[in-house]
């Protein structure tokens, strides 16, 4: 499904959508959104929390739960977080099996792949 970067305003399709997609998703805390107040993630296991590894499970349950409610283009696979720093910039792995035109319905799949997200 083709869509518009939200950084250049130029059309981008693909994977590079997906993946705008997921940054979208995750950036959004639940409840922000005028009359779609279920979507997003939930912020209180992504935003201010101490790297120990129990914050880190809690981290990517939230992202896998947000994904499989909100981006009907994949089917999660596995999600990592690759890195995680003080100024609350988080990098993840996001493996999935791709449905290309998942957003109509149609779960025929187009492989499985992995792309990095920065949110």
């Amino acid at each position: 499904m083709p869509g518009m970067d939200r950084n250049t305003g130029r059309w981008v399709g693909g994977r590079a959508h997906i993946g705008q997609s997921i940054a979208i998703i995750l950036a959004t805390p639940i409840g922000m959104r005028v009359q779609r107040r279920p979507f997003g993630a939930d912020d209180k296991y992504l935003i201010d929390r101490p790297t120990n590894d129990d914050e880190v499970l809690k981290a990517t349950m939230a992202v896998a739960v947000a994904l499989n409610a909100w981006e009907p283009r994949f089917a999660l696979r596995r999600v990592v977080i690759k890195e995680a720093d003080v100024s609350g910039r988080m990098t993840l792995e996001v493996g999935f099996t791709e449905y290309p035109r998942g957003h109509f319905g149609d779960r025929t799949p187009s492989g499985e792949t992995a792309i990095e997200v920065g949110i």
